[in-house]
């Protein structure tokens, strides 16, 4: 978001706006603002639109160092291991990392969706579980088959559960 925001602040020339670039620059380390960009799979465009606005201000940012940041999170950011957290978070691979690393990738991030679909069943599934109890504690002594019947679709989840969380299990192996 500041890498949109604050080219436009310094293009506008906004006395107030001006004041907040000043503030945002003095206090800004361009190795960690590069490194973040790229955490989050942002193309260095981004980081080159924060160097000119700070550039324009008594206080410029180092753009070898900003360059280094953003190579460094790149690296950081273009593995398997990530990959992986993003297939979990459902986001996209971002374009930064090359054909080669995306490729390497892949495996990881269909890991990690699956991981994710898995872990939001097994959420479902606790939930359904939660209800039930509920539903078990609010039952009176004599609704002999209700009380049967939810206890047997506990049993059907918490099987159905162990299940998944095996397959959990044996994705983290990989």
């Amino acid at each position: 978001m500041r890498s949109v925001v604050l080219p436009v602040l310094a293009a506008l020339g906004l006395s107030g706006c001006a004041e907040l670039t000043e503030l945002y620059c003095s206090g800004a380390d361009g190795y960690r603002l590069g490194e973040r960009v790229a955490a989050r799979g942002g193309a260095f465009s981004a980081v080159e639109q924060d160097i000119a606005a700070c550039n324009a201000t008594a206080s410029p940012l180092n753009a070898e160092r900003a360059r280094a940041g953003w190579q460094a999170g790149r690296a950081a950011y273009c593995t398997p291991s990530n990959a992986f957290d993003l297939g979990v978070e459902r986001r996209v691979i971002g374009s930064i990392c090359s054909p080669a690393e995306r490729a390497v990738m892949e495996r990881s991030y269909r890991s990690g969706r699956l991981a994710g679909d898995i872990r939001r069943d097994i959420r479902d599934l606790r939930h359904r579980q939660s209800e039930i109890r509920s539903q078990l504690a609010a039952l009176s002594k004599d609704q002999q088959a209700e009380r049967a019947r939810l206890l047997a679709e506990l049993l059907r989840l918490d099987l159905r559960r162990d299940r998944l969380d095996r397959r959990l299990w044996l994705l983290s192996l990989r």
